[in-house]
């Protein structure tokens, strides 16, 4: 040990960190000017809800650099159980709380600049620097943790709690439906009460696919072998069923064969063959799929002759919750959104072109393989 080094877990003398201790309030009143500057998500906390833990903050790094480790760790492990999880409670992003922690760097290293620079002092700035970072990196670990908790619950709740008492309205409005002694009127509102209870399952069923998209679970898949030909024409078979009145015309050509998860793809195409058909006001809709001349990729095409989509709703068109005319669609406007999430897992691409002569074609690229395993075909 050369002389002047800190004993393992010993404080040692630091003008750095005695700068910070002794300028808590000061720094701690320029962090917060600066972020409700500049971070219009913090400025709806109440004060003592913004600044509650930078003094702590400030101790914790103050200890790191002062050789006391230890201590400096579990301080960052109190902190990020409550301030990380303080600002998850009051919804705030996690690139926000990312973004806070470095605009508290940006304020301290500029105060510190009042310090007088030495060989010492510019090693202890690099310990504040290596101290926040680990401050950061535990906050950070603590938010994801709690969110994929929250969501996992969130998931759970919408599986079981509201899935579960769905499914017994449908087996009871099921079993009235072939009673016998049910008269013409009766059995117009249990059928009204099942479709219902079914548009409800789809709803549910889109919200947990949502949950899982956008909380970075991801949609699963099993990719096992198919026919693309095959789900399409299940699909299409699946939408005239519910769908009488509508002109539905499948034209599939060549080898469509390929490694995919079915029951996905046939989410997917039902998803798209649903927007058509709600969108094509009356004129036909169709369903296409083809094989690629590279035999590596196989496309489905869904179109319809219904408006052209306005150039300015095209940005936002695979957006959750994006409803297009939302006066005359029904559901949550999470359909394209989880044909964008199952076509994004396959390694496929969803894009849509629209013209007024031409109708309305969302066009799905599917690689006949997952995406790192695709071998040269015969």
């Amino acid at each position: 040990m050369t002389a002047g080094e800190a004993k393992p877990g010993a404080a040692r003398p630091s003008e750095v960190a005695a700068y910070l201790r002794a300028h808590k309030q000061e720094i701690g009143l320029a962090w917060e000017a600066d972020v409700t500057a500049n971070l219009a998500e913090l400025r709806e906390l109440s004060r003592p809800a913004l600044i509650d833990h930078v003094p702590e903050v400030l101790d914790a790094i103050a200890a790191w650099i002062e050789g006391r480790h230890t201590e400096a760790e579990l301080g960052f492990q109190a902190l990020a159980d409550g301030h990380a999880l303080q600002r998850l409670a009051w919804g705030v992003e996690s690139d926000t709380l990312a973004t806070e922690y470095g605009r508290l760097r940006h304020v301290m290293l500029t105060h510190l600049l009042d310090v007088e620079s030495t060989p010492q002092v510019r090693r202890d700035l690099v310990a504040l620097n290596t101290a926040l970072d680990l401050a950061v990196n535990e906050a950070m670990r603590i938010y994801r943790e709690r969110r994929n908790a929250l969501r996992e619950r969130f998931i759970a709740i919408l599986a079981h709690d509201l899935r579960s008492p769905l499914s017994s309205v449908l087996m009871a409005a099921d079993a009235l439906l072939h009673l016998e002694t049910l008269d013409a009127r009766a059995t117009a509102f249990v059928v009204r009460i099942a479709r219902s209870g079914k548009r409800m399952q789809r709803m549910i069923d889109s919200v947990i696919e949502f949950a899982r998209g956008h909380f970075g679970g991801g949609i699963p898949l099993t990719p096992t072998t198919h026919d693309m030909a095959d789900l399409c024409r299940a699909a299409a078979d699946e939408y005239r069923s519910g769908h009488p009145d509508v002109e539905l015309v499948v034209d599939v050509t060549g080898d469509l064969r390929g490694a995919w998860d079915g029951d996905r793809v046939h989410q997917a195409l039902a998803n798209l063959l649903g927007n058509a058909g709600h969108y094509g006001k009356g004129a036909p809709v169709i369903l296409k799929a083809w094989e690629h001349d590279d035999r590596r990729h196989v496309s489905t095409s869904v179109t319809n002759f219904g408006p052209k989509i306005p150039p300015e709703a095209m940005p936002t068109l695979f957006d959750p919750f994006s409803r297009g005319d939302a006066s005359a669609r029904q559901g949550l406007g999470l359909g394209l959104y989880i044909v964008q999430l199952i076509a994004a897992g396959h390694g496929a691409r969803c894009t849509v072109d629209s013209a007024a002569d031409t109708g309305t074609t969302f066009t799905i690229t599917w690689p006949r393989t997952p995406p790192d395993e695709v071998p040269d075909r015969p």
